[in-house]
């Protein structure tokens, strides 16, 4: 009796160029962008994949525009068909850009910015990265939504304002995607910290409670929509 499949997925995150992801970006700088997205896809096929079982089938996970960009989606989606290693996740990194409040912001520019920045990923995830999805529509890409801006400093009477910013933001990204398709998995990423002290979303209840909201106030179905609950940040939990 054959082996049943079993999904796991690897990020671009871990193949940072000879530095993890919070130490200075030119700590060995003879790596310097000599190691592409296209690049670790390869290498996972060639020293990973061997390394599985054979019921193990793989999936990349990267971070829309530093690991993954309109100019480099060709190339990675060309590297996913070629390996048979397909797309399981994309998110907004719009952390490497914007650092007080992302859609959550006060700032009415820099959420609007971030908003766009979102929309972007749903373009390239339904654009050059479309051919890396699984043909299995039930094992479609995901689209997580992590940022570590979903937060605050100090306490104030904007958090109020910040969390509706957010859900409204949200909403209207999901809106979107369901126009493109509706085909994408959405998770959020619950964190309690990293980023900011305290963040708006910091537990896997309270992103069960906000897609329960987005679906009362703005009519955000639940179907397809749920929780990333990625290991590091489930210990931050506790």
């Amino acid at each position: 009796m054959a082996a049943k499949k079993s999904l796991h997925s690897i990020c671009r995150w871990t193949f940072n160029p000879g530095k993890g992801g919070f130490v200075p970006a030119d700590m060995r700088p003879e790596w310097g962008g000599k190691f592409s997205t296209a690049d670790m896809i390869k290498l996972v096929k060639e020293k990973i994949t061997p390394r599985l079982p054979d019921n193990i089938q793989l999936g990349i996970e990267m971070h829309y525009d530093n690991e993954v960009n309109e100019k480099t989606a060709p190339e990675v989606a060309d590297a996913l068909v070629d390996t048979g290693i397909y797309l399981a996740m994309i998110t907004p990194g719009a952390h490497v850009h914007w650092g007080y409040g992302g859609v959550a912001s006060l700032d009415t520019n820099e959420r609007k910015a971030v908003e766009d920045f979102g929309l972007r990923t749903v373009d390239l995830a339904y654009g050059p990265l479309k051919k890396a999805w699984h043909p299995d529509a039930a094992k479609a890409p995901s689209l997580i939504i992590w940022n570590g801006s979903f937060g605050y400093d100090l306490a104030s009477v904007g958090i109020r304002q910040m969390y509706q910013n957010l859900k409204e933001s949200i909403a209207g990204l999901c809106k979107y995607e369901e126009e493109k398709g509706g085909s994408l998995y959405i998770g959020f990423e619950p964190k309690p910290n990293e980023g900011h002290p305290a963040m708006l979303i910091p537990t896997v209840a309270s992103a069960i409670l906000f897609w329960r909201k987005i679906e009362e106030e703005f009519g955000i179905s639940r179907d397809k929509k749920g929780v990333n609950k990625e290991f590091g940040h489930s210990e931050m939990i506790g």
